[in-house]
Parts: structure tokens; C-alpha cells; sequence
């Protein structure tokens, strides 16, 4: 049988443990035709050459550089590109696998129709397995873009071995597959966004050119992230905060802008405003810093 060549892409900066715990859970994995693929986003700490010399089964990339989420795995799809590559799973490094068979299963949805572009699995916490931290259709900021922006055509059905695929607007960045026929035609990311928002972007990119985006909804197929509950740094509300915005000011014209965008400072208010009541300032600051870097266009990483 000819199986599609998948490449699988994982991001390391400055994290050698959770890095180390994510490769070792690919080592389950039974599918035929699958490469590894570590970039090292310029780690000051030097943990990619450990990894690399600890896992030489796999390919090591060295960005020299911090590139962002965004940057650091486009200089591991274009490799996996140019390797000829039918489908790259991008993996964030805090993800563990433990479903062998994840990648037969991804090529097999991606098979279900030349028209689809990006699969992603369901997404567990790592510590708390009842909980699901894919399950962006709850937003209803992202409801209103579905809505009013996308206007998707959902659908629901089951492989022939009774595995549950639905269409979505979007999967968890964690864990994300691309057919290469899309990233040729749509493009990677944007490496603008630097973090946050970039897998975004990509998928609705993905569906304003007319391909469709599969959940594989069902517990054989999953992965486990390692989500931060609670507490977030004040840098990451910033980098949500403005790139919600470029986002938006790429996707959207006209009466769907004006709508997203009001809908947008409703919510960035009300983050903020929830910050403040947590006495967490600083992140109610650098929250509407990214607001207003984000009106002045600002992009890329925050100096």
C-alpha cells in the first residue's frame, strides 16, 4: 500500500524536558513512513544539542535564532516540504502522545476528500484527562467570526472503521496537520504574528480557499498538552491582544470588519477589566498595550 510520507515538526526553545518527553512519546508511533523533525529556535541554553545528540534517529534544525512559534516551524515545514513531504503535523514540544496509531489515523481522514487541508486530533490536559482544551466552538468571539465571517458549512460523519470526523473552523495550534497540496497553495505562516494567532490565521485562510478543516472526534485519537491553567504572563496577553487584531485587519472587509472588530474591544475590555478585579496589572497593561500596538500595526516580536 502506498502510504503518505508524513513529516512531524516539533519546536524546542530553551525546554529540554518537556521537549525530551514529547520526541520519547513519538517512539510509539506504528505508522510506516513518518520522519521526526527538531528545530531549535535558537536555544541560549543549549538544550537542542542535547536533544539532538540524545535522538539521532531524528533530524535536527538549528534556526540560530528565536523565530517565534510562527518563524521556527516554518523553517521545519519548508524542509519537510522540499523532503517531499504529504502531510506535516506540527507538535508543540509540551504535547505528549500516546494513541499509536495517531498517524494512520491522520493520513486516513486526509483521504477522505482532496479537499481537506488541516486535521487535528482531540486535545486532553495533561493532568487533568477528563479535560478538553480543543474546544474553541465555546468562544463566542469565534462563534461571531464562524457567523458572521466564515460561514462555514459544518458537517458530521464516521469513517468506515467508526472513527467520528466533524468540520470545524479551526483545531488546536498543539497539534495540527497539513496536506501539502494546501500549504502550497495557501502558504505557512505568517511569521509576522511571532507567537499567538498564527494557527488561527492558517486555518482561516484554509477555509476562505475553499478547503475544509476535520476534527477527528473520538478518544483512540488524541494527544495530551501540557496547558497552563490559571496564571498567564503578562507577554502572552499582549501577543493574543494584538494579533487577534491583525488577524482580524487581514481577514476581514467592510461590514464583517466594522462587526469583528466592535465585538473584539468588547472583549478586550472586559479581559482587561477581569485582569484589574485579579490585581494583576501588569497583565491588564500589557493587554491593552497589544490593543494599541495593534491599531498602530505593530507586528512581529515585542522588543
Amino acid at each position: 500500500m502506498n502510504r503518505p510520507q508524513i513529516e512531524i515538526i516539533v519546536l524546542n526553545w530553551n525546554n529540554y524536558k518537556d521537549t525530551k518527553e514529547c520526541l520519547s512519546s513519538l517512539q510509539i508511533l506504528n505508522y510506516p513512513c513518518f520522519e521526526v523533525v527538531l528545530v531549535d529556535n535558537g536555544s541560549p541554553d543549549r538544550s537542542g544539542e542535547k536533544l539532538a545528540k540524545e535522538f539521532p534517529e531524528f533530524i535536527f534544525l538549528q534556526t540560530g535564532k528565536n523565530l517565534g512559534y510562527a518563524g521556527g516551524n516554518n523553517v521545519g515545514i519548508r524542509y519537510a516540504i522540499e523532503k517531499g513531504a504529504d502531510i506535516i503535523l506540527v507538535l508543540n514540544n509540551d504535547v505528549v502522545v500516546e494513541s499509536a496509531d495517531l498517524l494512520t489515523q491522520i493520513s486516513m481522514t486526509m483521504k477522505e476528500s482532496n479537499k481537506i487541508g488541516i486535521v487535528g486530533p482531540r486535545i486532553y490536559d495533561f493532568v487533568d484527562r477528563q479535560r478538553r482544551v480543543d474546544r474553541y466552538d465555546e468562544s463566542i468571539f469565534y462563534r461571531w467570526i464562524d457567523l458572521v465571517g466564515l460561514k462555514l458549512k459544518k458537517r458530521v460523519w464516521k469513517t468506515q472503521n467508526g472513527i467520528t470526523l466533524r468540520t470545524v473552523d479551526r483545531v488546536s495550534g498543539s497539534a495540527i496537520a497539513f496536506s501539502r497540496d494546501m500549504l502550497k497553495k495557501v502558504g505557512l505562516f505568517d511569521d509576522r504574528f511571532f507567537l499567538y494567532a498564527e494557527e488561527i490565521d492558517l486555518c482561516f485562510r484554509t477555509v476562505l480557499a475553499g478547503y475544509e478543516i476535520v476534527h477527528i472526534d473520538d478518544d483512540k485519537v488524541c494527544a495530551f498538552h501540557k496547558s497552563k491553567v490559571g496564571y498567564v504572563p503578562p507577554m502572552v496577553w499582549y501577543y493574543i491582544t494584538r494579533n487577534t487584531l491583525h488577524l482580524i485587519n487581514k481577514q476581514f472587509i467592510g461590514l464583517k470588519w466594522s462587526l469583528i472588530f466592535i465585538l473584539h474591544i468588547v472583549v478586550v475590555m472586559n479581559r482587561a477589566s477581569m485582569l484589574i478585579l485579579n490585581r494583576s496589572f501588569k497583565g491588564a497593561k500589557y493587554c491593552l498595550t497589544g490593543f494599541r500596538d495593534g491599531l498602530m500595526g505593530k507586528i512581529g516580536q515585542k522588543v
